[in-house]
């Protein structure tokens, strides 16, 4: 890490130190109904929007179980609001090399580098993608999927759970529930080839469902709220649409998004939260790379013989994962299956509006513009989350994050005129607003009705998932 780079992140660091507590992971209906990282969660099973509870109560069994493994052990799985209705979550952990059993270019069978690619970039923007791809691999702990949970009815199963024992309270599905001897990197690839993706194939074949929704929730959240989240989201999107149009199959990830989240002291787990983020940054970039990239590109196409629309979702961390995975798809060694997803919904990106420039003065950034892939797929329509009320992306002193008040100014140069569409929007646009915006460019929406970074689950997000899906992801 340069000095520059380790500069700005203390004077960040030590900015939401001062700040409020709950200010990077703010706050509003979010706290209420799903509450924060750690073993005391929100006491009430029905929180009415706008009266949440300050009640908690302790999760059982989840004392000494790592918080990004609480759900191989059914910890909170008794508890509806924490559960998906149907469809999966694929659980990422960070394990040392000794664990994973495999080298730090366990990625190169994967996926190609940006100079292989048969594209016309220039040699200094592919080197400098390379150079961030390299980066992300360079930890001493990767990535790996260890574990993958199955939905039908708000009913939980584990699919792929090497965790299982006999008392555990996460039973295996039945049929087509694996117990791998091992957390290996190898074994979590043939886990979404081998298990997954026939388990998916079959669903998809026999179900009822209307579309595909890919999410990834962001930084500092643990399992239970990132899946508590997911649920309120669909919840709140299906009570928005006419009853029955919207009958999701979600498909999400949990990846290791902090340190220390289930600490009993909140001065350790505002520590971890905050002393993580670059580190965090990069992690959920590589795991939207690779993971991401297979499931996404790969895996969900596949299996979706019937064409339902595919909806990729993402707040805070997770757009950079989501996003990643996304525009990452013609890194594939074996190319990407089928035509991209319908729609992308990046709500209070944390990473910078560079990441949709170009190689010209202005647009650049530091990263290579990795995101500009959007150009080249006009199938998929992106809309973009900013508030003036999010107080979280501002801290990032490094970089005008796409969420912020800064982002939204940078975006409206000049240089981004044929890139970024942006649209001031005091209240939830309608549907007929939303079909005028331009085609061929990621939409900016300055969402006025967004209260803070994390204020995505109550009523007015419905409504404007709701919106988008029925204008740019309907069959």
């Amino acid at each position: 890490m340069s000095v520059r780079r380790f500069m700005l992140a203390l004077l960040s660091f030590l900015a939401i130190m001062v700040a409020s507590p709950g200010l990077a992971g703010s706050a509003n209906t979010s706290e209420a109904y799903c509450g924060a990282n750690g073993t005391r969660v929100p006491a009430a099973w029905d929180v009415t929007d706008g009266t949440g509870t300050d009640d908690t109560m302790q999760l059982d069994r989840a004392d000494g179980i790592d918080a990004f493994r609480w759900l191989a052990h059914g910890v909170f799985q008794h508890r509806a609001r924490d559960q998906l209705d149907n469809g999966y979550v694929i659980s990422l952990e960070k394990l040392p090399s000794n664990v994973r059993l495999s080298g730090p270019q366990h990625h190169r069978p994967i996926l190609r580098s940006h100079a292989e690619l048969p594209r016309d970039v220039p040699v200094r923007v592919a080197a400098k993608r390379d150079r961030w791809l390299t980066r992300m691999f360079d930890d001493p702990k990767l990535q790996v999927v260890t574990h993958i949970t199955r939905y039908a009815h708000g009913r939980a199963c584990g699919l792929m759970n090497p965790y299982h024992t006999s008392d555990n309270p996460m039973q295996l599905c039945e049929p087509g529930g694996s117990v791998p001897d091992k957390t290996t990197f190898k074994a979590g690839i043939d886990g979404l080839f081998h298990t997954f993706l026939p388990d998916l194939t079959a669903r998809l074949r026999g179900g009822d469902y209307t579309h595909i929704v890919f999410a990834a929730m962001g930084w500092n959240n643990d399992q239970r709220v990132s899946i508590c989240r997911y649920r309120r989201i669909m919840d709140q999107t299906a009570r928005a649409m006419p009853e029955g149009s919207f009958r999701p199959l979600v498909i999400g990830m949990t990846w290791s998004s902090s340190w220390w989240p289930a600490s009993s002291s909140p001065f350790v787990q505002r520590l971890g939260h905050v002393g993580s983020v670059l580190n965090k940054a990069t992690d959920s970039d590589e795991a939207g790379v690779l993971h991401g990239n297979v499931i996404l590109n790969r895996l969900i196409p596949h299996a979706n013989r019937a064409g339902l629309p595919v909806v990729v979702l993402g707040h805070s961390f997770g757009t950079r994962l989501a996003g990643r995975a996304l525009f990452s798809r013609d890194l594939l060694r074996l190319g990407p299956e089928g035509p991209p997803a319908d729609l992308a919904v990046f709500l209070q990106p944390a990473h910078s509006v560079f990441r949709y420039g170009r190689d010209a003065g202005g647009a650049r950034g530091n990263e290579g513009h990795p995101f500009d892939g959007f150009r080249d797929m006009p199938e998929t329509r992106v809309v973009v989350t900013t508030s003036p009320d999010d107080a979280a992306n501002p801290l990032a002193v490094w970089s005008p994050y796409m969420g912020s008040e800064q982002g939204w100014h940078v975006a409206g140069r000049r240089v981004f005129h044929d890139l970024i569409n942006r649209e001031p929007a005091t209240d939830v646009p309608t549907t007929a607003e939303m079909a005028s915006w331009p085609a061929g460019k990621a939409t900016l929406v300055r969402a006025g009705f967004v209260g803070g970074h994390s204020d995505i689950l109550d009523p007015e997000m419905g409504r404007f998932l709701a919106r988008l899906i029925t204008v740019y992801a309907s069959r």
